[in-house]
């Protein structure tokens, strides 16, 4: 029996979300690529690439389709769910099964971070 257990992601979706139906009812699918390492160069194109392992994730919540529903390709998620491994063809996969999905917006992290701290005399406690 396949053991199941819940993973956090972090990365970027591949393919705009699609909206499917079938016996059990609404589901949003997507992928996402997570980036693994630090780049390496590629000789054969002259670039530097980095390595990415690609997750299935799935969304049957109502709140989790109607946020899905707004990604596009690109965009930045993090997800959380529960992981599992299928294989068809010969070929395996990782699938995650989403109870959480958070959009993250660099930008507005990294602005955040160039921000000067208030003096100390400011501070809430």
């Amino acid at each position: 029996m396949e053991q199941k257990r819940n993973v956090s992601i972090v990365g970027n979706i591949g393919r705009d979300p699609e909206v499917k139906q079938n016996s059990a009812g609404t589901v949003v699918e997507f992928s996402v690529a997570v980036s693994e390492g630090i780049s390496k160069f590629n000789p054969d194109t002259g670039k530097s690439e980095v390595p990415a392992r690609w997750y299935r994730v799935s969304a049957w919540d109502e709140r989790l389709q109607a946020l899905a529903k707004g990604l596009r390709q690109g965009d930045r998620v993090a997800v959380r769910g529960t992981h599992s491994i299928y294989e068809s063809k010969g070929v395996k996969y990782d699938q995650v099964q989403a109870f959480a999905i958070a959009t993250v917006n660099e930008w507005t992290f990294r602005e955040a971070s160039k921000k000067p701290a208030p003096p100390a005399d400011e501070l809430p406690f």
